[in-house]
C-alpha cells in the first residue's frame, strides 16, 4: 500500500523510503525529487513515460462522517441539504469505481471522546461507507495534507488530479484545496457537493457560495454530474 510509484527510470537506484521528506537516488546522476514540493511540478511531464496522457484523478471525501449528520440531533444545527449532499457524492463514488479511480476517504480525529478512531460517530456515513480497497486517511486538523500520508499515497498511485468533496466548506475543504494546489494537484471541486452549517452572521448557502466562488482561483468548480473521471 506504501509503495511509491517508480518516477525515474530504470536508469537509476533509488532508495524507497522517504527520508525528510524527499525521495533520493543512490548513485549518479541523482535527481531529487521533494515530496513537500509536490510530485507534478516541472520535473513531473519529463519523467512521466508517454507524455501526454489523460490526468490520472482521485476522489477525495473529506469528513463526511456520522457526526455532523446527527448533531442536529443533539441540539445541534442542521447540516446543509445533508440528503442532497448523500446524494450527489454518490454519485461521485460511483463514477470512480466505474473508471477504477482510486478513492480516498478524510476522517476527521481526536484522541478521546465520541470522534475518536472507530467510534460510532468517527465512522463514514453508512449510504457512502468505503469499500476495503479504498483508502482512509486520519488527520487531526483541518488541512487534509498535514501530519498524514495522503500526499505519499497519491503519488504512489500516479495521481495528479483531485476531485474533492465534502465538510466542512469553509474549515476543512477550503483548506485541503488549497494545500492541493500548492503541491501541483490538478484540482475539481464539486459545487453541489460540499456543506456545512449556518453560522451566526451567515447561512450555509451564503458560505458555500462565498467559498465556491472564491475557491475558482484554486479549482475548477463544478457540479456533481459534470465531474468525469
Amino acid at each position: 500500500m506504501f509503495r511509491l510509484t517508480e518516477f525515474l527510470s530504470s536508469n537509476y537506484t533509488r532508495n524507497k523510503t522517504p527520508t525528510h521528506g524527499f525521495l533520493r537516488c543512490m548513485e549518479e546522476p541523482c535527481i531529487s525529487i521533494a515530496i513537500s514540493m509536490g510530485c507534478f511540478n516541472t520535473m513531473w511531464g519529463d519523467l512521466r513515460e508517454g507524455g501526454g496522457q489523460k490526468v490520472k484523478k482521485a476522489l477525495l471525501i473529506i469528513d463526511m462522517q456520522t457526526m455532523p449528520f446527527v448533531w442536529k440531533d443533539y441540539g445541534g444545527k442542521a447540516l446543509f441539504h445533508e440528503e442532497e449532499l448523500i446524494v450527489n457524492t454518490r454519485l461521485l463514488i460511483d463514477r470512480a469505481r466505474e473508471a477504477q479511480s482510486p478513492i480516498f476517504y478524510v476522517l476527521h480525529t481526536e484522541t478521546t471522546g465520541p470522534r475518536s478512531v472507530e467510534q460510532p460517530l468517527w465512522r463514514i456515513v453508512d449510504p457512502l461507507a468505503p469499500a476495503p480497497e479504498d483508502f482512509l486517511i486520519i488527520k487531526y486538523h483541518a488541512d487534509s495534507f498535514y501530519e498524514t500520508d495522503l500526499h505519499m499515497l497519491l503519488c504512489s498511485n500516479g495521481v495528479e488530479g483531485l476531485v474533492i468533496c465534502g465538510i466542512q466548506t469553509e474549515y476543512c475543504v477550503d483548506t485541503t484545496v488549497k494545500r492541493a494546489y500548492s503541491y501541483g494537484y490538478k484540482i475539481e471541486l464539486a459545487s453541489d457537493c460540499t456543506s456545512t452549517f449556518d453560522s451566526d452572521e451567515l447561512t450555509a448557502e451564503q458560505i458555500i457560495r462565498h467559498h465556491n466562488h472564491l475557491l475558482q482561483q484554486f479549482a475548477s468548480i463544478l457540479p456533481s454530474d459534470q465531474v468525469l473521471f
